[in-house]
C-alpha cells in the first residue's frame, strides 16, 4: 500500500458488509478502518484524518445523519451512503442517494469519483502538506 493512498472509513453493523468492502477498497489500493457503530464511526473521525466515509444509512446505536454531520464537520472529507440489505445487486438502496452495499462495481466508481483530484487544480488532502 502506498504512502499516498487514500484512507477510507467503514461504517456499517454487518461484519459480512465491512469484511467485503474492506477487501474490495484494499485490493485497489485504499488504506481502510472499520467502524461497527455510528458510535465507533464518531470517535474514529474525531481521532484521525479520512478521505472518505462509505456509511450505512441504517445504524442500531447513533443516526446516521448524526454521523454524517460529524464527517461534514471537515470540510474535505466525502460521504457514500449505503442502503440495500440484500446481496442481490438488483436490489433498491434505500434512497436515490444511497448505494446498494452489495453493488460493489458502482461502490468503487462512487469511490474513484469522490476521491479523484477536483478540475478546479486543488491537490488532494495527502499532497496539500506537500506544496
Amino acid at each position: 500500500m502506498s504512502a499516498l493512498a487514500n484512507k477510507i472509513l467503514i461504517v456499517d453493523d454487518d461484519a459480512e458488509v465491512l469484511i467485503a468492502l474492506e477487501r474490495l477498497l484494499e485490493d485497489e489500493g485504499y488504506c481502510t478502518a472499520t467502524a461497527w457503530s455510528g458510535q465507533e464511526a464518531i470517535s474514529l473521525l474525531q481521532a484521525q484524518p479520512f478521505d472518505l466515509v462509505l456509511l450505512d444509512r441504517a445504524l442500531p446505536d447513533v443516526d446516521s445523519s448524526e454521523v454524517l454531520r460529524k464527517a461534514q464537520d471537515r470540510a474535505d472529507l466525502s460521504c457514500i451512503l449505503l442502503g440495500g440489505t440484500e446481496k442481490n445487486p438488483a436490489s433498491q438502496a434505500a434512497s436515490s442517494e444511497a448505494v446498494c452495499k452489495w453493488e460493489h462495481p458502482e461502490i468503487l466508481n462512487r469511490v474513484r469519483n469522490s476521491l479523484a483530484p477536483k478540475k478546479t487544480g486543488r491537490l488532494p488532502a495527502q499532497l496539500r502538506h506537500l506544496a
